[in-house]
């Protein structure tokens, strides 16, 4: 698939990369934010050869439901931090009505993994998994 990406897209996306990586950066510097706390999926674990998702979306009081790829669904919140190229750990934070674990994603600073570690073996101690209820 790479080699249908012409040199001048290349280029555009490192230069868009590194304008994010700077975003970031100067963000979670000036505002003296050490790790954020995010979703890991916006969707529970699918089940297993589940290809596709019909998700409903609302909008103004308008809604539509629509086929997603669970594979595109299971990146996206993934994205910024492998874009940026900053550490990020998920920990299960619950149980779908059906059981199925749901994920909370702790992302940090270049240089923050053992900060990460801690925040994640913390939550886990704290709220371990068997207290924990069905979210969605």
């Amino acid at each position: 698939m790479g080699s249908k990406v012409s040199a001048v897209d290349y280029l555009r996306a490192r230069e868009f990369r590194e304008k994010f990586k700077a975003f970031l950066e100067e963000t979670l510097l000036t505002n003296n934010i050490d790790a954020v706390v995010v979703p890991t999926t916006p969707i529970p674990a699918p089940r297993i050869g589940e290809d596709s998702i019909n998700l409903t979306i609302s909008v103004d009081g308008l809604s539509a439901t629509k086929s997603l790829p669970v594979r595109s669904l299971l990146l996206r919140l993934c994205r910024p931090a492998n874009l940026a190229g900053v550490p990020a750990i998920s920990v299960p934070c619950g149980l779908s009505r059906s059981g199925l674990p749901i994920g909370l994603q702790f992302i940090a600073s270049w240089t923050d993994e053992p900060l990460l570690l801690e925040l994640a073996s913390y939550f886990e101690q704290v709220c371990p998994l068997s207290s924990r209820r069905n979210l969605l």
